[in-house]
């Protein structure tokens, strides 16, 4: 015998009791198009950022102004149906403007007893994503579901409109907890790359232009294979399950991504899948590097470990500190992308690698400040970064218990 369907969400505010509604599409809302005003702004539909100004993003996109009378009207409070329907696709606009007529537009048939913000939750939700398979048939990028498609879909929602309202201000501050720690986290990472820029020596230049008070002495070039012993990594034989169930980490390049330090990997291999391969077990303080389909992601190794053949990494000599080396992922990577090559996809050798000439401090004090100063920043990106996951998952969670 079939489960029934549930009729109300797992998790639920305090007062609220009883089934939610299941209506069609078309009985809450109605399609609108009101066109002939070219004199207000024209507006864009984007994934990340809702619907926004043309004039404020980035891309240049060419349309014809003697066209914008048959642009249609977007008003605060309406809902936008983008070309990305098959991601989602339906923004709320909090903005007075037009937009292209290829934009489907709606508002709700009664706003007396439809909340908005629950509704742009719920339009974001993977199961209405999801759901939008029922009604629709080969949606792909650039081609927008119509309203006749998406009034066809039922959908389920709380008929107190005060239980959608709280519901909507709960997700609301959620999106603005998580809006400000991504502001943050992406700030972090600009002071990052400024302070890289500015606390390295700049080509032809043996001087930074930002130093710690007390160091005049040029820097010193070297190359990465004098300051370093770089090793590639190896696959033994994928086939032969046996080579996997050791306690050797072994890292992929999808492990790395710039985490910084990297402790434990996701597959461990044996003594003898190791000796099959070509790789070699590295020392903690190891730097990691990517140097295929993806050259220059960087990580250090805080305890032994081995890679696929997806790697060059570096072992460095004592004069140079493994954090000091990890904080040159900008300018490494920069230039073993240079040297980078092949016809099916990019990969830079140990060979090529080892002759990347980089500028260190000769005094040892200026190399430990460095190091802990970019220490200090990483861990403050790491810390909100993993503020930000966690702030992703919890929301993912909700939507997950407190819709149907």
């Amino acid at each position: 015998m079939a489960e029934k369907a549930r009729e109300y969400p797992e998790l639920r505010f305090q007062g609220f009791s009883g089934a939610w509604e299941k209506r069609k599409s078309k009985s809450l809302f109605q399609s609108i198009v009101e066109k002939g005003k070219s004199n207000l702004p024209v507006l864009s539909v984007t994934q990340d950022s809702g619907v926004v100004f043309r004039d404020e993003i980035d891309i240049n996109i060419k349309y014809d102004h003697s066209t914008l009378d048959s642009y249609k009207v977007v008003h605060p409070g309406d809902f936008v149906i983008s070309l990305r329907s098959f991601q989602g696709g339906f923004e709320l606009s909090n903005k007075l403007g037009i937009t292209s007529p290829a934009y489907t537009i709606f508002i709700s048939r009664d706003p007396s007893k439809q909340s908005n913000l629950f509704w742009e939750v719920q339009f974001k939700s993977y199961r209405f994503v999801e759901s939008l398979k029922t009604v629709t048939f080969g949606v792909r990028d650039g081609k927008s579901i119509s309203f006749k498609e998406f009034s066809d879909l039922k959908l389920l929602y709380p008929i107190d409109i005060k239980e959608q309202i709280q519901i909507g201000t709960f997700f609301k501050s959620l999106d603005d907890l998580i809006t400000v720690n991504q502001r943050k986290l992406n700030e972090l990472k600009k002071l990052k790359k400024a302070y890289l820029q500015k606390m390295f020596p700049k080509n032809g230049v043996s001087i930074p232009e930002l130093r710690f008070a007390g160091f005049t002495t040029p820097w010193e070039k070297r190359k990465l294979g004098d300051v370093s012993d770089i090793q590639g990594g190896g696959t033994p034989d994928s086939k032969n399950q046996a080579y996997w169930s050791g306690d050797i980490n072994w890292f992929t390049p999808t492990e790395v991504f710039n985490q910084g330090y990297l402790s434990e990997s996701r597959r461990k291999i044996t003594k003898e899948g190791l000796l099959k391969s070509s790789a070699t077990l590295m020392p903690p303080g190891t730097v990691l590097m990517t140097s295929r389909a993806g050259v220059g992601d960087m990580g250090i190794l805080t305890q032994a470990a081995a890679t696929n053949q997806g790697f060059q990494s570096m072992i460095p000599h004592k004069e140079m500190p493994s954090y000091l080396l990890y904080s040159m992922q900008f300018f490494i990577s920069r230039m073993a992308n240079k040297l980078a090559s092949g016809s099916t996809f990019m990969e830079i050798s140990g060979k090529q690698l080892a002759k990347i000439e980089v500028m260190i401090p000769g005094d040892s004090q200026e190399r430990e400040l460095l190091c802990n100063f970019f220490k200090n920043l990483d861990d403050m990106i790491t810390v909100n970064q993993r503020k930000l996951d966690k702030l992703k998952e919890l929301k993912k969670g909700y939507l997950q218990k407190m819709f149907i």
